[in-house]
């Protein structure tokens, strides 16, 4: 299934309805490539990801989360060993306490692993879902065996002479105009490049 939408919704849409032409493994590999460049070029995920066994050095009092927006702990282990002390994260920042107070890892080279979730949000916001549909739609159609277009093609000469097709490039990471403002709008707003 998707990530940011179900596959009744893509189906939904003009022209992608057909699960022959469009076997619904091909919809989610389309999909699958959006949310992974928009996921890439923001910088952080638009749903709620598990994040598993991330290491870390310990030493210090506190660790500071490698995924931005980070939601909650699931577990953390020090040296291999479970840690029972309260976790707490904020903002990206994770804090081991024992009876209220912080106490520090130990020491070591990636001797911590914490598992836990992050993402922006539990759902993805609206312009975010509509525009990775949308593209996914198109992609699909795009690549369909029966389109006429090659897919390398960057313009078209014709009678009303030359058409230029957008493609992927700086500041356009998927070639769908509509997609990459919306990817350039959030990335601007969130700013979470080297976050950690």
């Amino acid at each position: 299934m998707p990530d940011y939408f179900t596959l009744p919704e893509l189906r939904a849409l003009p022209d992608v309805s057909n699960e022959t032409k469009y076997p619904n493994a091909r919809c989610e590999a389309a999909a699958a490539k959006f949310v992974d460049i928009i996921e890439r070029e923001v910088g952080t995920s638009f749903i709620t990801r598990t994040i598993t066994g991330e290491r870390h050095n310990g030493g210090g009092s506190a660790i500071v989360l490698k995924r931005p927006f980070a939601r909650s702990i699931t577990s953390a282990t020090e040296n291999g060993a479970a840690v029972t002390d309260e976790l707490v994260v904020e903002d990206g920042v994770l804090y081991r306490l024992s009876g209220g107070y912080p106490v520090p890892w130990r020491s070591g080279i990636l001797n911590v692993s914490v598992t836990y979730t992050s993402g922006y949000s539990s759902t993805p916001p609206a312009d975010i879902k509509e525009q990775a549909l949308q593209a996914t739609r198109l992609h699909l159609m795009a690549t369909a065996a029966t389109n006429w277009a090659n897919s390398r093609q960057t313009s078209m000469s014709n009678e009303q002479g030359v058409i230029g097709f957008v493609v992927a490039g700086p500041d356009r990471p998927t070639g769908y105009p509509e997609l990459d403002a919306v990817i350039n709008g959030w990335k601007a707003k969130l700013d979470v490049f080297g976050f950690a």
